[in-house]
């Protein structure tokens, strides 16, 4: 008999507009069912911070979202934690296409309160991180099985 493993996950969702750099952003807590039963979120608590560089080109800039800071305010995150930045082209996480990501496994304990960077390291397309492309982000933590 094999076990099942069911792994908890959590959305940080912002969205992206005009003013972004001034937007805020709202943490929603996704929740998983599975049968009748419904499986707990890893943390309920938290923050979601979008690093922005500015790159200088001829005739203007562009801006890129580089990193996620990503803070669980309530619980601890135990070593062998993945998290996952996701950037998106539209607003609706269920129906846009993920334009860049960011993916990190945490090596050790991280406590409540904590800020953890995820760097943006993947692209479907060169400069798909640019904030002109992204209008939402979503960050999901998978805990380690048991």
């Amino acid at each position: 008999m094999h076990a099942l493993v069911i792994l908890g996950i959590m959305f940080a969702i912002g969205a992206l507009g005009v003013g972004y750099l001034n937007n805020d952003f709202v943490a929603a807590v996704q929740q998983f069912g599975v049968g009748s039963g419904l499986i707990p979120n890893p943390v309920v608590g938290t923050d979601l911070n979008l690093q922005i560089t500015r790159v200088q080109k001829p005739g203007g800039f562009d801006d890129f979202i580089t990193q996620c800071d990503f803070t669980s305010t309530d619980v601890a995150l135990p070593i062998g934690t993945k998290l996952f930045c996701k950037l998106y082209e539209g607003r609706n996480i269920k129906t846009s296409n993920v334009f860049a990501e960011g993916i990190i496994t945490l090596n050790a304990p991280v406590s409540a309160g904590t800020v953890i960077p995820i760097p943006i390291t993947t692209f479907v397309f060169p400069n798909s991180n640019d904030v002109d492309y992204v209008h939402n982000a979503a960050v999901i933590v998978q805990t380690p099985s048991s």
